[in-house]
């Protein structure tokens, strides 16, 4: 029965895959003041909604997804991405960093690679792992104070 499910369910186990997409590059739109209330947005609550997004593919190869993003910038120079999003599951409905976002071979990649967000996306059973800890933690620190 597990063979003919993972028959039908290949990505079972799966934890991430790569979303690759193409966006109009913000320098390609020709209003300033679209782009100035573009860039506004974007710096006050990190997100673009992009003139024209448009999805091309899912990876479950990081390295594959990267390269073919970068291969198609350069090919059609338009804006390519590649998001890290949950396989089998959503990502939760606050606006939250999950795993790996880049626009491989832009000038502003290392900026989406290193963006530092207050938010970050943790899958439930980690966080009952760490509450599974807290007594633990508690009763250590109470030993050494006493010790």
């Amino acid at each position: 029965m597990a063979a003919l499910e993972q028959e039908f369910h290949p990505l079972n186990g799966l934890r991430s895959a790569y979303y690759v997409c193409m966006t109009e590059r913000i320098e390609d739109v020709t209003s300033w003041v679209r782009r100035f209330l573009i860039r506004l947005v974007y710096f006050r609550w990190q997100w673009y909604s992009g003139a024209a997004v448009h999805d091309m593919g899912i990876f479950t190869d990081r390295d594959v997804a990267e390269t073919v993003a970068r291969q198609k910038r350069d090919e059609t120079g338009k804006a390519w991405s590649v998001k890290e999003l949950p396989v089998n599951g959503l990502l939760p409905e606050v606006p939250v960093k999950y795993g790996f976002y880049a626009f491989p071979g832009a000038t502003a990649d290392e900026r989406y690679r290193n963006r530092q967000s207050r938010l970050q996306a943790v899958e439930t059973r980690d966080l009952d792992d760490l509450k599974a800890l807290i007594p633990k933690v508690e009763n250590l620190i109470t030993n050494a104070r006493a010790g």
